[in-house]
C-alpha cells in the first residue's frame, strides 16, 4: 500500500515520464491490481522515447496474467529485439518458449 501511494505521488509530479509509469504499473502488478497495471503500462510503452526492453517485458507479463498470450508474446518478441544485457535476454527468451 505504501508503495502503491508513494507512486501515486510520483504520478503527479511526473505524470508523463514513462520509466515512473512502468514503476507504478509494476507496483500494481504485484498487488494483483492488474487490470490498473495494464492501463499504467501502456501509457508507459506510449510515452517512451526509445523501446525499452524492461517496459516491454512488463508489458508482456501483465498481458500473459490477462490471459492475452499472443499480445503478450508479441510485446516480450519487441522487448528482446532491443535488449542488450545477457540476464535480461535469457529471461525473456525464457518466457517466449515457456508460453
Amino acid at each position: 500500500d505504501l508503495a502503491i501511494s508513494m507512486c501515486e505521488k510520483l504520478m503527479r509530479i511526473e505524470p508523463n515520464n514513462a520509466n515512473s509509469q512502468d514503476t507504478y504499473a509494476w507496483v500494481l502488478f504485484k498487488a494483483n491490481k492488474i487490470d490498473e497495471a495494464l492501463i499504467w503500462i501502456e501509457k508507459a510503452v506510449k510515452n517512451s522515447l526509445n523501446q525499452s526492453a524492461t517496459i516491454l517485458e512488463h508489458y508482456g507479463d501483465i498481458l500473459k496474467k490477462l490471459g492475452r498470450d499472443a499480445e503478450a508474446k508479441d510485446a516480450w518478441q519487441r522487448a528482446l529485439e532491443v535488449a542488450t544485457i545477457e540476464e535480461q535476454i535469457a529471461e525473456i527468451e525464457s518466457k517466449i518458449e515457456n508460453q
